[in-house]
């Protein structure tokens, strides 16, 4: 179970908005993201804490990273991790 600190920081990146449409979409009204798991350290069935805001359309929509899998979604957008420490960076 999350504690109140990492509730609060996992609420601060959802409402930064998705960093697709942030920095390679350049959209100005966001909608408020979800969570995406950064799954590069993981087994099956467990989840990394590493995360990273996207919308849905980003995260499972037509070109989401559950959709277009991993290896094109980082071609497209850059891999995950650098995409997390630029927001982290953002975000304090």
């Amino acid at each position: 179970m999350a504690t109140k600190a990492e509730k609060a920081f996992m609420n601060k990146m959802a409402e930064f908005g998705c960093v697709v449409c942030r920095w390679h979409e350049a959209v100005d009204d966001l909608p408020r993201s979800n969570l995406h798991h950064i799954r590069d350290k993981t087994g099956m069935g467990k989840k990394d804490k590493d995360i990273i805001p996207l919308c849905h359309y980003h995260h499972q929509g037509k070109e989401g990273i559950h959709t277009i899998g991993k290896q094109t979604w980082e071609e497209k957008y850059g891999k995950q991790r650098d995409l997390r420490e630029k927001l982290l960076k953002e975000i304090g």
